[in-house]
């Protein structure tokens, strides 16, 4: 599961065992997470300590999987971007492409 500490500012990992509570909250999360503009540590955090999340303007998706063409799979990655803003400026298209 991920978190962000407010003093700390950034992203930690923990492991949770399964069949617990954070297991549970690792999961709601998630599922929230897909569904909204939040990351899922943020919301972790919000749960955790009750502070405001911020939603960010933009949300980077990466996927890799493979691509099926005849008697072979070749890997591909990809990558979405989703703004969650209608004044999206060329530099920030470019920060995120980078």
């Amino acid at each position: 599961m991920e978190y962000i500490r407010p003093d700390v500012g950034y992203r930690q990992m923990e492991r949770v065992f399964p069949s617990t509570f954070l297991e549970l909250l690792a999961q709601d999360t998630d599922r929230v997470a897909k569904k909204t503009a939040f990351r899922p540590e943020v919301l972790t955090g919000f749960v955790l300590t009750g502070l405001q999340p911020m939603i960010s303007r933009a949300r980077i998706r990466k996927a890799s999987g493979g691509c099926k063409i005849p008697g072979d799979i070749i890997p591909c990655q990809s990558v979405t971007l989703e703004f969650y803003t209608a004044d999206v400026t060329y530099d920030e298209v470019r920060t995120l492409y980078a």
